[in-house]
């Protein structure tokens, strides 16, 4: 593999030598002719010579087997002019942070001064505010439908409306319970934040290699073009014109295209699985890669049959295209990789990502179902999983600069980039809550997070709410905590879903034979609309908690567990943990939960419905935590034990 590349240096510094001694022959007689070779010959050895100098760096790399030369040598122009860029974006953001209200101050006089003379900047006076108080006193605070108008004249293909800057696509939010809403963006974003997960993954990882390829576990989802030719996408969305930039991944481009989950799975995994001397892995979500993994373990023959004999299974259905482009890939098949593959897949799965691939160092992934330290210590022991950034389709709030803490992860304010509010939880249902600058907020507290952005949201409650953490430097340090759409507010008590989770967690360890796969939770308002023989007049209104559990031994079943003695355990916890509750329970306005316990498979339909029901992705789906339409509320009903 080495010889390759050295021997390509060799043959480019020869050429380099010759076009040397082509300049020293010309500049012996100064004609016309040796003027015009000089000046086409002399580039042509700065540019050879460092061609050489390029192999000869690669040459002393851990390369992947299936690069090619050129592919080689774009994936080196990639890596390191995205390590330059996050260098700078990390260093302005270490350097912001020894004054982060200077910094925010800054900040919002920049994209003030940028959109003042947008139609909104018009309406709205942006030009009169020129700090953060300004800010505070002259807008309101906002939500989605203030903007709707506009972004629709966006979609359009309007200029100048919400922002100077060029708007190339419309981010669409999840959007789980319907229409999601759509996010004005440049696509060449991606390339700053690309730079800053490089970076932080150089500095953290040091023994992955740049000329390494990324197992990246990826199903794309439906694009479209607005009226005014806008692409409309999730966040994560590759594009026919973005998949040419997709050079340092295992999985060839044509398979970053493939929308349906299970064809993703098998592609993704198929190429990943050729291929050993990958150096680290990405998802957007831990649930995909468990759910992956799953999928790996159920359908490993048949992918080392592929790569034994270069092929791509018959039953694995895509386009004819794309299947020709990815067989063409696959080669002439690998016996000997093969072998160890299907060795690796007979052991298990407990450190099975260490052991396919001795290489890797770190997995990438956002810790949506809370299974971070599970898979350190199962799939992914001996590696290091962390997510690198904490961030939304309006804004990325926080970057971890530290990916090897234990516990909750933690992330530091991206104040270079978006301008931040925050509202105390306590405040959120408040019409007009008082909202708090970065140097106001306290450590251990919790607020609702409100941006303002360059891309024309301002004052923006996008509806997360963090807790402070720590600092880095001055600048704050945050944890995700809960959205405010998934409170429980029968009576102005607002339980979030960390009293919820906690709650649960501590009632069920007086059941040690079963295991929690999924839950979530209903107001008794919501079902008793669904199904009105539920309304039980002589109770007060109550939490109703659907619960997917699974037995720990074969001999054991799931039925029984008493659900009135658990629905009492939940409740006291819940009564312990959070003050307002505990007041409507003393007062008997909230009376004691119900647990209803669902069919094996009921959350995948939950899963499927929403999918089908809503904008939502497959890479953006979060499983719902409390249900928040009839629809939802009927589906679970209809499905349980």
């Amino acid at each position: 593999m080495a010889l390759k590349y050295a021997a390509t240096a060799v043959t480019c510094f020869l050429i380099s030598f010759l076009l040397c001694t082509i300049l020293r022959y010309c500049a012996l007689e100064w004609s016309v002719t040796s003027i015009i070779i000089v000046f086409i010959t002399g580039p042509m050895v700065l540019v050879s010579f460092l061609l050489g100098v390029i192999y000869l760096f690669i040459s002393t790399r851990l390369v992947s087997k299936y690069h090619t030369l050129l592919s080689a040598l774009a994936c080196f122009m990639l890596r390191y002019y995205s390590l330059h860029l996050g260098r700078k974006a990390i260093g302005d953001l270490r350097r912001s942070c020894l004054n982060p209200r200077s910094v925010q101050e800054d900040r919002i006089r920049f994209i003030m001064k940028k959109n003042q003379n947008t139609d909104y900047g018009t309406k709205f006076n942006l030009k009169d505010i020129n700090s953060l108080k300004d800010l505070q006193s002259k807008h309101p605070l906002t939500q989605y439908d203030h903007y709707k108008q506009f972004v629709q004249r966006v979609a359009k293909g309007e200029k100048n409306v919400m922002t100077v800057e060029p708007v190339t696509r419309l981010v669409v939010t999840s959007g789980t319970t319907g229409e999601g809403k759509q996010i004005p963006q440049d696509v060449f974003q991606l390339s700053h934040y690309y730079g800053v997960t490089s970076l932080i993954q150089s500095e953290g990882f040091p023994d992955v290699q740049p000329m390494q390829k990324e197992f990246r576990i990826h199903c794309n989802s439906k694009i479209r073009r607005s009226e005014g030719g806008i692409i409309v996408s999730s966040a994560g969305a590759v594009n026919e014109t973005m998949k040419n930039w997709l050079i340092a991944y295992s999985t060839p481009p044509d398979g970053f295209l493939i929308e349906d989950i299970q064809v993703a799975f098998y592609i993704h995994f198929l190429f990943a699985l050729r291929e050993r001397e990958l150096g680290s892995t990405f998802a957007i979500f831990t649930s995909i890669m468990v759910d992956g993994f799953k999928y790996l373990d159920q359908h490993w023959p048949e992918m080392v049959e592929d790569i034994t004999n270069g092929t791509i299974n018959a039953k694995v259905t895509l386009p004819a295209a794309v299947r020709e482009e990815l067989t063409k890939a696959m080669g002439e098949g690998d016996p000997e990789r093969a072998q160890e593959v299907r060795q690796e897949c007979e052991k298990g799965q407990q450190g099975i990502m260490r052991r396919l691939w001795p290489y890797m160092r770190s997995v990438t992934a956002i810790d949506n179902i809370r299974m971070r330290e599970t898979l350190m210590q199962t799939i992914a022991e001996g590696l290091q999983v962390y997510s690198m950034m904490y961030g939304c389709s309006e804004a990325v709030v926080g970057t971890n600069l530290n990916p090897f803490k234990k516990g909750d992860e933690e992330y530091v304010l991206n104040i270079t980039e978006a301008v931040f509010e925050f509202i105390s939880e306590q405040d959120v249902y408040e019409d007009k809550p008082k909202t708090y600058f970065v140097d106001e907020i306290e450590v251990g507290k919790n607020y609702e997070v409100v941006i303002s952005q360059l891309w024309g949201f301002y004052r923006y409650r996008f509806g997360d709410v963090i807790q402070v953490t720590g600092f880095y430097q001055s600048c704050p340090k945050v944890k995700f905590l809960y959205r405010t759409a998934t409170l429980l507010n029968l009576f102005g008590e607002k339980v979030n879903q960390v009293v919820i989770a906690e709650s649960l967690a501590a009632a069920l360890e007086n059941w040690p034979e079963v295991t929690m796969k999924h839950y979530c939770v209903a107001e008794s308002t919501m079902v008793s609309a669904v199904q009105p023989s539920t309304d039980d007049k002589s109770r007060g209104a109550h939490y109703i908690f659907f619960l997917e559990l699974e037995a720990n031994e074969k001999s054991q079943s799931v039925q029984n567990v008493d659900t009135d003695k658990l629905g009492q355990q939940i409740d006291e916890n819940i009564y312990q943990r959070h003050e307002f509750f505990r007041t409507f329970r003393d007062t008997k306005q909230i009376s004691s939960s119900d647990v209803y316990l669902v069919k094996p498979g009921a959350f995948e339909k939950l899963k499927s419905f929403v999918l089908a029901t809503s904008t939502t992705s497959v890479l953006q789906f979060k499983m719902p935590l409390k249900l928040r339409t009839k629809e939802m509320t009927k589906l679970m009903l209809d499905n349980l034990l």
